[in-house]
C-alpha cells in the first residue's frame, strides 16, 4: 500500500548551538594546534630524555659494542664512580 507523506523542508540555515560550536570550533583552532604541537614537542624531548638516561645505565662493554660516542661514554663511567663513591661511604659509616 501506497502512502503519501509530506516532505520534509531543508534547513536554509544553522541552528544556533550549532552555529555556537562551529565558532567556538574555528576560534578555537589555531590554539588547539598549538597545543598539540606543544604536546608532541614535550612528549618527544621525554622520550629523548628517557633514552639518554637508559644509554647511560648500560654497561661499558654495551656502549663500546654499539659504538656510543666519547660523551655518552664519559657520562656513564663518571654515573658509575659516583655510584661507587656512595657506596664506598655508605659502607665506611659503621653503625
Amino acid at each position: 500500500m501506497y502512502r503519501a507523506s509530506m516532505p520534509q523542508a531543508l534547513p536554509l540555515s544553522r541552528s544556533l548551538p550549532e552555529r555556537l560550536v562551529h565558532d567556538i570550533t574555528d576560534a578555537a583552532r589555531p590554539r588547539l594546534s598549538a597545543l598539540r604541537a606543544w604536546w608532541q614537542h614535550s612528549v618527544a624531548q621525554w622520550r629523548a630524555e628517557r633514552e639518554l638516561e637508559a644509554a647511560i645505565e648500560m654497561r661499558e662493554s654495551t656502549l663500546n659494542d654499539i659504538g656510543a660516542p666519547d660523551w655518552l661514554r664519559a657520562r656513564a663511567a663518571a654515573r658509575r664512580e659516583a655510584r661507587l663513591h656512595r657506596l664506598d661511604i655508605l659502607g665506611s659509616n659503621s653503625w
